[in-house]
């Protein structure tokens, strides 16, 4: 089918996995816990503005004010 609508060969998950974005740059690392506390909370987007303006002090400031850390969201 794909080739009738001459779309080529899918590419694999790992060939995906792979390729090279040159436009990206990473900024900073999170575990798993902190990004489904950024989810939950719906603050995906500022936490990539911030850190597209502010670096990773920029993303470390607004987590530790939001109380977002690593297992665990704080008592305040």
């Amino acid at each position: 089918m794909r080739d009738s609508l001459g779309m080529g060969k899918a590419k694999t998950d790992q060939e995906i996995a792979e390729e090279v974005d040159t436009g990206s740059t990473l900024v900073c690392t999170i575990t798993p816990e902190q990004w489904k506390l950024i989810l939950m909370y719906k603050v995906r987007g500022l936490v990539l503005q911030i850190a597209q303006a502010e670096g990773v002090k920029g993303v470390v400031e607004f987590m530790e004010k939001q109380q977002i850390r690593a297992g665990k969201v704080g008592d305040g």
